[in-house]
């Protein structure tokens, strides 16, 4: 027993320090039958096994959740959404989470709920009403606000998406202060927020506002993420017209397909897909933002890259 509480707790600080193969090397000295069925199962969904976190996912309510993070990880997001959504419709399993973690569980729901309505070629209708019948607001969180609000401006519904990505924003300064970071490194992290709020501005014909956005966005440079960096210059250059095309996709080139092979990950694993390196809220904006930009013939003598 004591050997077994060390493998399961080494499992976990390797999981903890983003090493999902050695917690599962850990895991599996452990017998196959136990209480590990979960640990096993999001090690190998950390591991982007996806497809056997699947099939090692137990019945209950922490399976169940885990279950609808596997599902969105394989791209089965209709799927995913209605695990979350019976964990949240249903007492004796919502009852197995504090509320942080249900609107956790909520934030998920939204997000699997957008994506698969977006595969459907459909805007996610309602989303606010049904948050409310699961006991949600969508002001519960920064997640939650910021998932909404996509939702929201999806549907067509673009002050109260503006309002809620605001929100998110407001939120989100407020939480990663409590955490101590300082305001340059709250401004990184809310960068995403920013760049899809910038994109709502410039739906509602405030172009000035959401060129002033993106250009601040792209001033923090390195700081910010790749994918975030490279949504806010291919926005930022359709507004502009023809302006940066070049520099913008060769920045869209490190974050989305554009005709390389995908590379290879940390030890000669597969890499992800490099969709995947593109969160699910930003993709229609990557995609349709690089057809624009590949659309545009080039002025004077700037290479189209």
């Amino acid at each position: 027993p004591g050997d077994a509480d060390a493998l399961r707790a080494l499992a976990v600080a390797e999981l903890e320090e983003g090493d999902p193969a050695a917690a599962l090397a850990a895991l599996e000295q452990l017998p196959e039958e136990g209480s590990d069925a979960v640990l096993r199962a999001y090690a190998l969904y950390a591991a982007g096994r996806s497809a056997d976190g699947l099939a090692a996912c137990p019945a209950g309510a922490d399976g169940l959740a885990l279950r609808g993070q596997l599902l969105r990880q394989l791209g089965r997001h209709a799927e995913a959404a209605a695990a979350f959504r019976e964990v949240l419709e249903t007492p004796a399993l919502r009852r197995a989470f504090p509320q942080h973690l249900l609107t956790d569980l909520g934030s998920n729901l939204v997000a699997s709920e957008v994506a698969a309505a977006g595969e459907a070629g459909r805007p996610a209708e309602g989303v606010p009403e049904s948050l409310q019948s699961l006991g949600l607001s969508p002001q519960d969180s920064m997640e939650l606000a910021f998932n909404v609000g996509v939702a929201l401006a999806g549907a067509g519904q673009l002050e109260d998406a503006d309002f809620l990505l605001e929100r998110a924003l407001s939120l989100g300064r407020e939480d990663l202060a409590e955490q101590g970071l300082e305001e340059a490194e709250i401004e990184v992290e809310l960068a995403a927020v920013e760049t899809e709020r910038a994109w709502l501005q410039s739906l509602r014909g405030r172009g000035d506002e959401a060129m002033a956005a993106y250009s601040q966005v792209l001033l923090r440079g390195g700081k910010n993420d790749a994918t975030v960096q490279a949504v806010a210059a291919n926005n930022l250059a359709c507004l502009k017209g023809t302006l940066h095309v070049a520099e913008s996709l060769k920045r869209l080139e490190k974050v989305v397909p554009l005709g390389k092979a995908a590379p290879v990950g940390r030890k000669g694993a597969p890499a992800a897909k490099e969709e995947e390196r593109v969160p699910e809220a930003l993709r229609p904006q990557v995609y349709a933002g690089a057809a624009l930009l590949c659309s545009v013939p080039p002025s004077g003598n700037t290479p189209m890259v």
